[in-house]
C-alpha cells in the first residue's frame, strides 16, 4: 500500500493484489481518490473510524465488493466513490454520523433529501424511493441491472445526470411528481425507454409527452388495481355505488365506471 509519511493519507491500493479482504490501518484520515479503482479481488474492506475523507471514485469499480460500513467519522464522501461495484448490496452507515445515512442499504445524506447512490448489487427487483428525496445524485444507480421497477415519489424535484444510466431491465418507473422534474444529461442512457412503462398522475400525462427524455417513455396514468387514478399517500377508499343499474365507483369526489373512466 502506498501512504503518505504518517499514513494518514490512502494513496494507492495495488489492484493486483490478490487477497480478498483488507482492514484499512487507522492511522488513515483520508481515503485518496481512485486509491482502491478497479479492485477486482477485494470482496470486503473494514474502513476505521478516524477516516473523515473518501475522495472521488475510490472504490469505483471494485466489481467484487459485497459491503461496507461507513463509520461515524467519515464528514465528507465526494463523488462516484461506490459507482459500478457489480457485486455491491449494501452501503451502511452508522448512525452517529452526522452528515451521512443510510436506509436499505442505501447511501443517503444525512435528513435523506439527496440519494446518493444506490447498491447495484443487491438483488431486489423493486424499489420505491423514500419521500424525503428531493435530489437523486448523478449516477445514483448506474449500471443496476436487477431493478425492473422504480417509484419516485412527488418530493423529488431534481434527477441528476445519468442517474439511471445502464439500469438495462427497468420495465417500469411510476413518477408521483404532477410536474416532469428536472433531468440532467443522460438520466436514462442505455434504458430502454420505448418498451419501458412511465405511469405519472393523470392530468401530466401530456406533460411528460411534450418533456425532454420523458417524452421517449410509453406513458401511461397511474391507476390503482380498481383502475381508477391514484394520488400517493391516498388513504381514501373507493366506494362502490348503483346508479340506473349501472355499478360505478366514487373516490375523491370523482365517479367513474368500472373501467376507470372518470364520468363526474
Amino acid at each position: 500500500m502506498l501512504f503518505n509519511k504518517d499514513k494518514t493519507n490512502l494513496i494507492q491500493y495495488p489492484i493486483g493484489n490478490p487477497r480478498t479482504s483488507y482492514t484499512i490501518p487507522n492511522t488513515v484520515k483520508k481515503i485518496g481518490q481512485f486509491s482502491f479503482n478497479s479492485t477486482v479481488d477485494l470482496t470486503s474492506v473494514t474502513i476505521p473510524e478516524g477516516v473523515t475523507t473518501i475522495e472521488k471514485m475510490a472504490f469505483q469499480s471494485c466489481i467484487s465488493l459485497s459491503s461496507v460500513t461507513i463509520p461515524k467519522s467519515v464528514t465528507s464522501i465526494e463523488n462516484f466513490v461506490f459507482n459500478i461495484c457489480g457485486l455491491l448490496t449494501a452501503i451502511n452507515v452508522d448512525t452517529d454520523n452526522p452528515n451521512y445515512s443510510s436506509e436499505d442499504g442505501v447511501l443517503f445524506n444525512k435528513d435523506k433529501t439527496n440519494l446518493i447512490q444506490y447498491p447495484i448489487g443487491n438483488p431486489r427487483t423493486t424499489y420505491t424511493i423514500p419521500n424525503t428525496v428531493t435530489d437523486i445524485i448523478a449516477y445514483a444507480f448506474e449500471g443496476c441491472l436487477t431493478l425492473t421497477s422504480v417509484t419516485i415519489p412527488e418530493s423529488v424535484t431534481t434527477i441528476d445526470e445519468g442517474a439511471f444510466g445502464d439500469c438495462g431491465y427497468l420495465e417500469e418507473i411510476t413518477d408521483y411528481s404532477a410536474t416532469p422534474q428536472n433531468l440532467g444529461e443522460w438520466v436514462f442512457f442505455g434504458v430502454d425507454q420505448a418498451n419501458c412503462k412511465l405511469y405519472v398522475p393523470a392530468e401530466s400525462v401530456n406533460l411528460y409527452k411534450e418533456a425532454t427524455q420523458w417524452k421517449e417513455f410509453d406513458i401511461e396514468a397511474i391507476h390503482d388495481e380498481q383502475g381508477v387514478e391514484k394520488v400517493q399517500g391516498d388513504q381514501v377508499p373507493s366506494t362502490k355505488v348503483l346508479r340506473n343499474g349501472m355499478l360505478l365507483i366514487e373516490r375523491n369526489g370523482k365517479t367513474y365506471t368500472m373501467q376507470g373512466q372518470q364520468i363526474q
